[in-house]
């Protein structure tokens, strides 16, 4: 399949009263592989390649979407499927009262493709089984309680092509891959475990045993310090540094997903009509990037808007949503290339790509020194968020006690909550360095990779075990 092939499709849609359609083609080529082994050298591998590829088309009619996919590439399959989703779309028409039109846009063309120097499909299951299994190895050398080590690995190849009754006709070929390691520890009866996670976009040149070895050993670290931790850290509100990733789940959910706007124009979001207003401190400036070369990487989105980097916040000023261009047209306001289905047999929906908290200039110890009594927070252990009321609570694994400027012994998980603007004006320092978290996300039964891309974080007054 082809740019010119899908073109030629579009004759099929040219009917009365269509507003407009797409047509979108996707070819993804994916290796998973899951190896769990155990101290005493029990080992079990499971390998599963496998290759997903079908077409979809989202048409407007009047007021209404039609939509239908289909993973049979025959053209009287493909045609079949066109006219099914221009009959969904007529049928359901009669019954929409609400406009539906669509913002103006740029429109993308041409070929876009990462410079991949080591294609995933080139390198034998052999020497990724290798390097997954060697790594496993450097958890048990590193604690003696470690009794397991599970790791989960997948790469994928997607190519994706896009073509539109506006002007689209556009491809893009990504790569990305994902590494979970899972550590699990023992100490007479309790049982401990940690989840780190490696992730990004490009070949297998950017798997480096470094950084596997370094997730590892501080995933077994972590395992064997919460077998230590003998009490919870201290109920009440205080002064907490989050680290980065537990900071990318703070923002991605409790802010991200209010800035959305099919959840801003669906009366969801309590940031609804709070354009311009502060709701940050002013070291608080939040973009979202899908030109980052992380997780949420392309060239262009499933309305064929040309991918951009949006200022979400800046200095604690809430200045515009994450729009498809339906809702761009809904809050008159501009495309910004956040609409993304996960896979053909989707449609788009507003989604963050990666999304940034711009850095400070504290260093880590800097924040540390400054505290007479607080958290340093690790890893998040899930939460919710409730985007209609600016609510949140996430948990943590563990956390280190902050003493007079030093750190102290670790504790167990806990949680923090509160209001998501009381949250982000009680920002005070922020660190000068980023990291690229591999986040994920589901959304509308969408379940994506995500970039978060955050620094150290300071916030004063922030609830304990609420």
């Amino acid at each position: 399949m082809n740019l010119d092939d899908l073109q030629s499709l579009m004759n099929l849609v040219s009917v009365k009263n269509v507003k407009y359609a797409d047509i979108r083609y996707e070819h993804v080529f994916t290796t998973s592989i899951s190896i769990k082994r155990t101290r005493n050298n029990r080992t079990e591998a499971i390998i599963i390649p496998s290759t997903t590829k079908g077409i979809s088309t989202r048409i407007l009619v009047e007021n209404s979407w039609g939509f239908s996919h289909t993973s049979l590439t025959d053209k009287k399959d493909i045609e079949k499927s066109i006219q099914e989703s221009i009959k969904i779309a007529k049928a359901t028409s009669k019954y929409k009262k609400e406009k539906i039109e669509l913002s103006d846009a740029k429109r993308v063309q041409g070929k876009y493709a990462l410079n991949v120097k080591k294609e995933f499909s080139n390198i034998p299951i052999n020497e990724k089984i290798e390097l997954l299994r060697k790594t496993t190895e450097l958890a048990f050398e590193t604690s003696k309680n470690v009794i397991k080590v599970e790791i989960d690995y997948e790469d994928n190849v997607k190519r994706k092509l896009l073509v539109s009754t506006d002007g689209v006709k556009a491809e893009m070929q990504r790569s990305e891959y994902t590494i979970r390691i899972k550590t699990i520890a023992k100490e007479d009866e309790k049982i401990t475990e940690t989840i780190k996670r490696i992730g990004g976009v490009g070949g297998w040149e950017k798997i480096t045993f470094k950084e596997l070895e370094e997730k590892t050993i501080e995933g077994a670290k972590e395992a064997e310090n919460l077998l230590k931790a003998k009490k919870k850290p201290p109920s009440g509100k205080t002064t907490v540094i989050l680290s980065p990733q537990i900071a990318g789940t703070l923002i991605h959910e409790a802010l991200g997903h209010a800035m959305e706007g099919d959840i801003v124009a669906a009366g969801f979001s309590i940031l609804a009509n709070k354009i311009n207003s502060k709701v940050g401190s002013e070291l608080v400036t939040i973009v979202d990037d899908p030109t980052i070369e992380a997780y949420g990487l392309y060239w262009f989105d499933d309305d064929g808007t040309p991918a951009q980097k949006t200022i979400l916040v800046e200095k604690g000023i809430l200045k515009t949503f994450m729009h498809n261009r339906e809702t761009a047209w809904k809050l008159k306001a501009q495309p910004t290339s956040n609409s993304y289905a996960v896979s053909y047999e989707y449609l788009p929906i507003v989604r963050q790509t990666n999304i940034m908290l711009m850095p400070g200039d504290w260093t880590l110890e800097e924040m540390i020194e400054d505290i007479k009594s607080g958290l340093l927070i690790g890893s998040s252990s899930g939460g919710t968020a409730a985007t209609s009321i600016g609510t949140f609570q996430f948990g943590f694994q563990y956390a280190h006690l902050i003493k007079n400027g030093e750190i102290k012994e670790v504790t167990k998980g806990s949680s923090i909550a509160g209001s998501m603007f009381d949250a982000l004006k009680n920002v005070d320092a922020l660190g000068k360095k980023v990291e690229i978290i591999p986040g994920a996300c589901g959304k509308d039964g969408q379940y994506m990779n995500q970039g978060r891309i955050m620094p150290y974080v300071r916030l004063k007054e922030i609830l304990i075990g609420g």
